[in-house]
Parts: C-alpha cells; structure tokens; sequence
C-alpha cells in the first residue's frame, strides 16, 4: 500500500517541479505573472496538496522526503473564502508561518500540521544509542526537540478560528489537524521520554517530568475529539487518525499497571481498543493497529473483554504493515 502511494506521489512531485508549481511566488527575470487570482491560488494548492501527501507518506513509511523546504517558494494557501471570490488575500511562506501570530487559513493549517508531524517523526529517527554524557544545553538532539515542541505548543494556541474545537467537530480538516498536531506531541515526548531514560547523565531532574505531562493532556485531547465526532467511520478511512488512536491508547496504557491500577485511564484505553476493533472488519489499518494495542495489553499484563473481541477480529483475515507502528514499538521500552 505504501509502496504505491510513493510511487505515485514521486511521479506528482516531478511533474508538479516541471510546472513550476513549487516557486510560483518568485519572479524571475523577463517572467510576468498572466494568471489571474484563482489560477494562481489553483496552482498552489495543487502544490501544498502534494507536499502534505509528501510529509505524511515519508512520516509513516520512514523513506526520505521527496520535497526539501529550501526548494519552495510558493506561499501558503490563501483563505477558502478569499478563493471563492477571487479576491487577493496576503499569505506567509511556510518558513515564516510558525514565527508570526498572523492567522491562516484552513488548508495552511493542514500544511503546517504535515510539516511538524514529519518534522517530529524525522527528528525521533536521528536518536542515538549512545552512552555519553550529555550537555543538554548545547546539545543538537534537545535543542532541536524544544524547537519542535515550542512549535507545536504556537501552533495549538494560535489556531484560526475555523480550525478550533469544538466548534468546527463536524470539519473533517479541523479534526485532522488538531488529531495530527496531539499526536505529534505524543511521539516527540516518548521518543524523548526513551531517550532520556537510556542515558540520565547530564539532564535537568525535571526533564522526564515535563515529558511525562506532556503525554496524557495529548491524549485526552485525542480521545475527546473521537467522542464529539458524529461519523467515526469516515474519519478512521484515514490511516493517520487510525495511528492516532494507537499513539492515545499507547500512552493510556502506560498510565495504568495490574499492580496499580488507574481506573480513568483503563476506561479510555478500552475505548480505543473498542473503536479500532469496530472498525476492523473493513479497515485494514485500523485491524493493524488492535492487533499492537492488544500485543501491548498482554505483554502488561493487562485482560479485557475487549482484548478478546478485537483477537478474534484480527484472526479472521491476515493484517498489514504499518511501518510507523513498528518504530513506536521501540519506545514502549521505557514504560
């Protein structure tokens, strides 16, 4: 499936190169702009279309990237409402985006949580295993990890309006991206929480906490969004979402032990594992992802009428890869 997918995205980005689709935004000399508003805005979006599906397919698959930053020169996608009219609307380019508290719109939202949900999972791939003492604060790893995590704090607290939750629930855009940016979070701070406690030596005490905190908020944010969304059916077509609620039910399981119980987070663990095994009869993913949460519930130790039902899901038919799932699989270590 994945294979595919990069295929098929590598042939969009040459020929989206070839037009030009990439640089719209600067002028070269003897070039004159001929097309109007919404042409131009056509041709954007066309290309931030593509490059979302570049981030998310590499973020999942691990494969490099087929579009580098440096390259794009064409700005971010202007509002839904200034497109439907043709009207002129200012926008950022996407480096300068996530330094600014100037809004944007719906679809730049969508780019900007690719960027960061690709940024995470490829700074989560650089981790070492190394033994050395460590200085946090020159340190490339930390440095580019409370980048990251700043980023990501901006991004949330500075969403547009018609990107806020709950207001915008029935917006499938609105959940992907609050899903994407929560998620995100989750996997920066078990990568961190892994490293950190692989090699202790020259960390602030109060590091492991502060990654700790970070994890469950994330999670109930995710898991609160599943709750308000009237068709969950429609929205777990989508492999992320489905990844989503394994990163959510990962960190609830973690939150609770046979030995010592924590009864809130085993009922939202129960939830995701309900939801996933619901959905497994027709979705691939979604069966792929119950199977590791269940994997992940027997290795803890854990028992649920849940667990049966989703076991017997998954033995009707055979599974797939999720290739993200198994590098997750490795950050389970620190529980």
């Amino acid at each position: 499936m994945f294979a595919k997918a990069s295929i098929t995205l590598s042939s969009a980005v040459r020929v989206a190169q070839i037009l030009n689709l990439h640089q719209i935004d600067v002028m070269k000399p003897g070039e004159d702009h001929l097309l109007d508003t919404i042409e131009m805005e056509e041709r954007r979006r066309t290309w931030w279309t593509i490059f979302c599906f570049d981030r998310f397919v590499c973020a999942t698959t691990g494969w490099p990237t087929l579009i580098h930053n440096r390259s794009i020169k064409t700005r971010l996608p202007m509002s839904d409402e200034a497109y439907a009219y043709g009207q002129e609307e200012h926008t950022r380019f996407l480096g300068d985006q996530l330094t600014e508290t100037e809004s944007h719109s719906s679809f730049a939202g969508r780019v900007l949580a690719a960027h960061l949900f690709h940024r995470t999972i490829e700074h989560n791939s650089d981790i070492g295993h190394e033994q050395e003492a460590q200085d946090f604060n020159n340190d490339a790893y930390w440095k580019n990890h409370n980048a990251i995590d700043n980023d990501l704090r901006f991004m949330l607290l500075m969403l547009p309006k018609n990107l806020c939750l709950p207001a915008n629930y029935k917006d499938h855009n609105a959940v992907f991206v609050n899903v994407m940016l929560h998620t995100a979070t989750i996997c920066l701070h078990r990568a961190a929480l892994w490293k950190m406690k692989s090699n202790l030596q020259g960390l602030p005490s109060y590091m492991i906490r502060l990654s700790q905190d970070r994890l469950v908020p994330a999670a109930e944010e995710i898991l609160n969004i599943f709750k308000m969304i009237p068709d969950l059916n429609a929205t777990f077509t989508n492999p992320l979402i489905c990844f989503a609620a394994y990163m959510a039910a990962i960190v609830f399981l973690a939150s609770t032990t046979p030995t010592e119980p924590n009864g809130q987070s085993e009922e939202n663990l129960d939830f995701m594992l309900k939801i996933m095994a619901a959905f497994g009869d027709n979705n691939l993913v979604a069966k792929a992802v119950a199977n590791e949460i269940v994997k992940e519930m027997k290795q803890c130790g854990m028992v649920s009428a849940t667990m049966d039902k989703s076991t017997q899901v998954n033995l009707q038919s055979p599974s797939i890869d999720f290739p993200l799932l198994a590098t997750q699989r490795l950050y389970s270590s620190f529980q």
